[in-house]
């Protein structure tokens, strides 16, 4: 039995570059889970309120992250969870990222 050498791969993408928790939870669960986690990010920060399975911003402060963005934007006054949740699952992709990756990159 004749073995082919193989070659290990030393990198993890692209130069090291790191990735951050909506790259995870796209990982873990695609854009939902994406969608979920930063209604979840955003609430434990204070800046959307949760009752009665309906989401409002709260405040003035807009996030940095361009998925939470997506979540403000979704829920301009009180809004249900789960009409959050698509709209920020069904947003249009950034133009810099490719097939198959997290929308927000």
């Amino acid at each position: 039995m004749v073995r082919a050498p193989t070659r290990r791969r030393t990198d993890a993408g692209d130069a090291g570059e790191e990735l951050d928790a909506y790259a995870y939870a796209f990982l873990a669960g695609g854009t939902l889970r994406v969608a979920e986690s930063a209604v979840i990010a955003l609430t434990a920060r204070g800046m959307l309120s949760l009752g009665t399975a309906r989401l409002r911003v709260v405040g003035d402060e807009r996030p940095g992250h361009p998925v939470e963005r997506a979540v403000v934007t979704a829920c301009p006054r009180s809004k249900p969870v789960r009409d959050v949740v698509e709209a920020v699952r069904n947003s249009p992709r950034s133009p810099n990222s490719p097939p198959g990756s997290s929308p927000w990159a």
